[in-house]
């Protein structure tokens, strides 16, 4: 840290913070994979009419089940008395019998099916392993914020990175995992998913807009005024408390309590991200200073890694096809260039031209996505015309539409860098311009006064310096 940098909170304190948020995420994953379970996993849906949960079986546990049961009563006792007694006695004991074999109440296709469900302890929960390239993006960010809180641990920037990386994996661990059916014996594993996947995500929700008043540097009035920081919080979650108003059951079962809760913190996502994102857009253009907003730019650089090919071969091909390129799974590998982003723009800003990679990135980002949407459009076009002609499907719309791709490859990565340039790079593009106009005239000029005032208007018009000026070297001729 430099002597410029403002100080943080006791970098003790920190270290506190971070075990309390990450208290909860092991603990819960602790007790998942100690207690037996049933193998499914809780769907928080709109209630069904009857009450209850949709449940979908997840691991070899389930037996008897199928996804999509209604579950409406555990041990002859309704769901909601269940989350009652989470509520009042979260430690209430379990029943020995219970531990291994549970009686559920189902509803299946409108008939009331009962059933007795063995548990078993699972290794390794199976929506641990079919969401690993989430939990790989939120352990990278704790790992990456404990690697840069340790170079600088005194740094507001880096001690926020922390925290928010703590929330986030402590919140999307336990929310991921989910509720099992036969979690709800255990009053004190429902507390603490619930915990988890509201209270603390909006902490993390709330931390998004707090970082973004802190990263690269505090902002001023927020060091005036600290008091203003949980105020922060609580205009951030307000939104999400207003939709919970409209949201909220006529008739406030646990169950159905529960799941508006869990909806409204969609408000929490839609408010946050945005604003933090505002909050970083203005702070670059009206407040921070040139290294400040290199430091941003490496932000800007992880984001569109990030989000571009994500776009290109998840949402477009979604859209247009129904079907992802490739898995979610591995497009959610390019995540982890997030946390790697951040830490290069805190420790080591002047790492590379971040301008370039930036620009590199545009184009070939806004490249792939436009040779996506090209071929899957000239797939379909090409299909629908071979099968109007022949009546049959044939492997050369396919064909057709990759030859279409490898023609358009460099006429539109031209194209895209030419207007990338003239909208974000204008000075450069400008510049690029007149270097060419001039390389026109010295090549077809030979008079050196004119080459000489042509270079000083080239040199005044791409630099803009305040003076100008050529000095030439006389030589001495030789008789």
């Amino acid at each position: 840290m430099s002597t410029l940098d403002p100080p943080g909170r006791d970098p003790r304190l920190i270290i506190l913070a971070v075990a309390g948020l990450l208290l909860p995420c092991f603990v819960f994953l602790a007790a998942r994979l100690s207690l037996p379970g049933d193998g499914t996993q809780i769907q928080f849906a709109a209630p069904p009419a009857g009450g209850g949960f949709q449940i979908t079986v997840t691991g070899a546990a389930g037996g008897p089940l199928r996804s999509g049961d209604t579950l409406i009563a555990v041990e002859g006792r309704a769901v909601d008395d269940w989350l009652r007694s989470a509520i009042v006695n979260p430690l209430r004991p379990v029943d020995a019998d219970r531990q291994y074999e549970i009686r559920y109440t189902l509803l299946r296709g409108g008939q009331v099916v009962e059933t007795s469900v063995g548990l078993l302890r699972e290794q390794l929960p199976q929506p641990l392993v079919s969401n690993w390239s989430s939990y790989l993006f939120m352990l990278s960010m704790l790992v990456v914020g404990l690697l840069v809180f340790a170079q600088r641990p005194a740094l507001p920037s880096a001690q926020g990175f922390l925290l928010l990386g703590a929330a986030l994996f402590s919140s999307g661990a336990v929310f991921f995992l989910g509720l099992q059916a036969s979690d709800l014996l255990h009053g004190w594993l429902v507390g603490l998913w619930v915990w988890g996947s509201i209270p603390l995500y909006a902490l993390f929700a709330g931390g998004m807009v707090h970082y973004a008043l802190i990263f690269p540097s505090p902002r001023q009035f927020l060091k005036r005024r600290p008091h203003l920081v949980p105020l922060l919080y609580l205009g951030t979650w307000a939104p999400a408390a207003v939709y919970l108003v409209f949201l909220w059951p006529d008739d406030p079962t646990p169950s159905a309590a529960l799941i508006a809760t869990l909806r409204a913190t969609s408000a929490l996502t839609a408010i946050a991200f945005p604003l933090a994102l505002g909050l970083q857009v203005y702070g670059y253009l009206r407040v921070f200073n040139p290294v400040e907003r290199r430091q941003v730019r490496w932000l800007v650089f992880a984001s569109l890694v990030t989000i571009a090919p994500w776009v290109a071969l998840s949402v477009i091909p979604e859209m247009l096809a129904g079907e992802a390129l490739i898995p979610q799974q591995v497009v959610g590998l390019l995540w982890l260039v997030l946390p790697v982003g951040v830490a290069i723009s805190i420790l080591r800003e002047r790492l590379f031209d971040v301008d370039l990679l930036i620009n590199r990135t545009l184009v070939y980002g806004m490249l792939t996505m436009a040779l996506t949407a090209i071929y899957f459009a000239s797939v379909l076009l090409f299909q629908s015309l071979l099968r109007s002609l022949t009546e049959q499907e044939s492997d050369l719309a396919i064909v057709a539409s990759t030859l279409a791709i490898a023609v358009s490859f460099t006429p539109l990565r031209q194209r895209i860098q030419a207007v990338i340039d003239r909208r974000f790079y204008r000075q450069k593009y400008d510049a690029e311009k007149v270097i060419a106009r001039f390389s026109t005239v010295l090549r077809d000029e030979v008079d050196l006064e004119k080459l000489s005032m042509a270079l000083l208007a080239a040199v005044e018009e791409a630099m803009q310096p305040e003076r100008a000026s050529l000095w030439l070297k006389q030589t001495a001729r030789r008789k």
